[in-house]
């Protein structure tokens, strides 16, 4: 059994799953409340199952970014749950489980944003080959109009949108930077980081890279230092 939990967006997710699938899933809004509900929805979810923690042979956890309190709590929750019972924990990219999740064109260059402020994201360029994603830049947290200015800068001309918890005027702002830089948006997905696309990325690993992940080495992605203000 794995256990697969996201908390870098607005949405929070956990997961168990078996070599056969999904065996138990949980979204739900953290409403400022994650640090008290992840670890009691995770112990639920195990025990409508009939489980125990010591069931799970290994942990996979959103390091973000995102939240920063959100990915410090995921990320504290998996560690300290993998170093109770003895089992592997593997974390993956926010921004890699969500170029994962959508279904893009044959050969698509994708830009994959997460809302980390008004008028500002985290993002990550992507080129699609078949199942796969390869990463075309590092990751990085700038405005919108830099965001645009940046894809240009790597010589695209045109890519689809993956979007995650921007709000309607930040789409706005986004559409009209992409033109004012001479970027065609194919088209735009709004989606959401899930433990399930977690969970997949982390089956798709090699055994002894899951194996070998240790509790202590993994780190929560943060991109930039923590910001106190208005949402």
């Amino acid at each position: 059994m794995i256990l697969s939990i996201s908390t870098s967006g607005l949405v929070c997710s956990a997961a168990i799953t078996s070599g056969i699938g999904i065996v138990a899933e949980v979204s739900f809004a953290h409403e400022m409340r994650l640090l008290e509900s992840l670890a009691t929805r995770i112990h639920e979810m195990l025990s409508a199952q009939g489980l125990v923690p010591g069931d799970l042979c290994s942990i996979a956890c959103d390091i973000g970014p995102g939240s920063y309190t959100g990915v410090r709590i995921g990320v504290m929750t998996a560690k300290t749950l993998a170093w109770a019972i003895g089992c592997p924990v593997m974390g993956i990219g926010s921004l890699e489980a969500l170029a994962y999740a959508h279904r893009c064109s044959t050969n698509a260059i994708l830009a994959v944003l997460l809302r980390s402020r008004k008028g500002h994201a985290y993002w990550q360029m992507y080129s699609s080959a078949g199942a796969q994603r390869v990463p075309r830049s590092e990751v990085a947290m700038s405005s919108l109009a830099d965001l645009s200015r940046g894809i240009r800068r790597l010589g695209l001309t045109e890519c689809e949108l993956v979007v995650c918890d921007l709000r309607r005027e930040d789409l706005e702002l986004l559409t009209e930077c992409m033109k004012d830089n001479d970027v065609r948006v194919l088209r735009t997905i709004q989606t959401a980081v899930t433990a399930h696309s977690i969970d997949q990325i982390a089956r798709g690993r090699s055994h002894s890279a899951m194996a070998a992940s240790s509790a202590i080495e993994m780190l929560p992605q943060y991109v930039t230092e923590p910001l106190i203000g208005p949402p």
